[in-house]
């Protein structure tokens, strides 16, 4: 492993790269590959260590499924948390959820917008109820939902997405399928992403994840979702979702879902994004 690590690093240096931090990134190689043979070997064997935790995983690992293995999801967990902190510094990133409660029913989305210079903090945390729908529209409502409120407050740098949603995320990344009832949905969350690029000249990236993980803020937008779709049931909520979206975008579902239950956000948003009034939204209520 440190003759091919070494072997690397000279190969590197064949293409003109600079020497200086040989050392380093030999040894960082070393305990990447290491860890990603054995991804609990550090904290098992030395649970004292004092090696950083960008060295012990890589995104490559063995990261499973939503119906992973109790390894893969702790696995998936420290992945997860290794490639944030690789995030650079004031950079936005968002998880999102979609819920609905039976699939297709009473749904839901849910979006948690963090910033690297503070991981600890939440900048917004939204559900919105979003009536009679499936999981994936949740998701890519939420997706949506998550841009166009970065767009209000003014920022304009990277953002990174993770979802759990492989139909939705392979929409985005490679142009698949979510389905013709869909299509309308995909269309619109790609034109959301196409202006916020154009208008900020910069990239939405986006990163599959495993569901049901245990992964903090996947769990925290998870019940965000959870909650819209309760709000979905509770108030009977059914209403022309691609009319809305055409009219209004993803963000205003936020105050539509306040409208029927004022407690469900607490809502801050730096630009103002004026709420329409709910007499303005019940004409979309059936």
């Amino acid at each position: 492993m440190l003759a091919n690590a070494v072997w690397r690093a000279r190969t590197e240096a064949g293409h003109g790269k600079d020497s200086c931090n040989w050392s380093n990134w030999i040894v960082e190689d070393c305990l990447t590959r290491i860890s990603k043979l054995n991804p609990v070997f550090f904290n098992t064997y030395y649970p004292g260590n004092h090696i950083h935790p960008r060295f012990k995983l890589t995104f490559t690992a063995d990261i499973g499924s939503s119906a992973g293995t109790p390894l893969q999801k702790t696995t998936a967990r420290k992945v997860i948390a290794t490639h944030l902190e690789r995030l650079p510094t004031n950079t936005r990133y968002m998880f999102t959820d979609g819920s609905a409660k039976p699939n297709p029913g009473p749904a839901g989305a849910g979006v948690v917008i963090v910033n690297t210079n503070n991981h600890s903090d939440n900048i917004h945390s939204y559900g919105a109820a979003i009536g009679r729908a499936s999981n994936n529209v949740g998701e890519a409502i939420a997706i949506g939902m998550g841009i166009e409120i970065c767009s209000a407050d003014g920022y304009s740098g990277d953002i990174h997405v993770y979802t759990d949603s492989r139909i939705i995320h392979n929409a985005l990344s490679y142009n698949h399928s979510a389905g013709a009832g869909n299509e309308w949905l995909i269309q619109a969350l790609k034109r959301c992403i196409r202006n916020y690029q154009f208008t900020s000249n910069s990239r939405v990236n986006f990163h599959w994840i495993p569901g049901h993980s245990g992964i903090p803020l996947n769990e925290a937008a998870d019940a965000l979702a959870c909650k819209g779709s309760s709000i979905s049931k509770k108030y009977l909520i059914d209403f022309n979702l691609q009319g809305f979206i055409a009219r209004y975008g993803f963000a205003q579902l936020i105050h539509f879902t306040n409208c029927f239950a004022p407690w469900a956000n607490s809502i801050n948003i730096t630009k103002n994004t004026t709420p329409i009034n709910s007499a303005e939204f019940s004409q979309h209520v059936n």
